[in-house]
């Protein structure tokens, strides 16, 4: 292959790549987390690596305007959750402006729910099109909401758990949202290694990740459960739906950088 071939190949394929960036900010870890300090910090390294996206959990969103320099801001949009006594810190979405970064705000009852810990947008990458981004923070705990039925329950659990937790009902609801290309990560507070370290912490741990790669019984691969309604929202609990929702293989793993083709590959 002529040389000037191959730097112009190598170029394109630099010019595809995104760099994407998930971090738990950490702002209610207990300690000078959440100080301005720390917090000023925090914001000058992401910046120092220059994310094309940063998915960010437990973040002040307002922080980038606060301790960024003056050029982050023309440079960069922010999606979030507008301010709000109800939380201190939440998921936020940073993408480079030049990408059209748009917030999708919560419509269906699941994602009411979930916000502002789970913030969902779009971006626009040259040849790619539209990409649908989430930010995602879980809960590590089981929904206890008595609108969701012991029904919608059975559905969505895992393997190995008597209820839904956080992490489950997340990917339950991004699943028919992700569409063809994506960018989903964050911090789902469960790991493959839970069952074995922390033993009673999430004993779904291995069962949630096979779900994720298509392994076995996927959540997607079941019926769709009923549309959730918060039981603080003016609506009467919702009885199981059986319609059946078509399988989605979901990508082998959300890293935090990967070549970014139409549709995604699992390989």
């Amino acid at each position: 292959m002529d040389p000037s071939t191959s730097r112009a190949t190598t170029d394109q394929a630099e010019s595809r790549r995104l760099r994407v960036l998930s971090w738990n900010l950490g702002y209610h870890t207990p300690g000078s987390f959440k100080a301005r300090t720390n917090r000023r910090r925090q914001w000058a390294l992401l910046l120092a690596l220059d994310p094309d996206i940063a998915l960010l959990q437990e973040c002040r969103p307002e922080d980038l305007a606060d301790f960024g320099p003056e050029w982050a801001m023309d440079e960069y949009s922010v999606l979030a959750a507008p301010a709000s006594d109800r939380w201190q810190a939440a998921s936020a979405i940073v993408a480079r402006s030049t990408f059209s970064p748009t917030l999708v705000t919560p419509s269906e009852p699941w994602f009411d729910y979930l916000w502002p810990y789970v913030v969902r947008g779009t971006v626009i990458v040259d040849g790619v099109g539209t990409v649908n981004v989430a930010s995602v923070h879980a809960d590590a705990s089981k929904v206890d909401d008595p609108a969701l039925t012991d029904a919608d329950h059975a559905l969505m659990r895992q393997p190995g758990s008597d209820r839904t937790w956080h992490c489950d009902m997340a990917a339950w609801a991004l699943r028919d949202w992700v569409a063809d290309s994506f960018v989903v990560a964050g911090d789902w507070n469960t790991a493959r290694q839970f069952t074995a370290n922390y033993s009673g912490t999430s004993p779904n741990a291995p069962a949630f990740f096979s779900a994720l790669r298509g392994d076995g019984t996927s959540p997607c691969d079941r019926s769709t459960p009923t549309k959730y309604r918060p039981s603080s929202a003016p609506a009467t609990p919702p009885t199981s739906s059986t319609t059946s929702s078509p399988t989605r293989r979901w990508p082998t793993a959300w890293p935090p950088a990967r070549w970014l083709t139409t549709p995604w590959s699992e390989n």
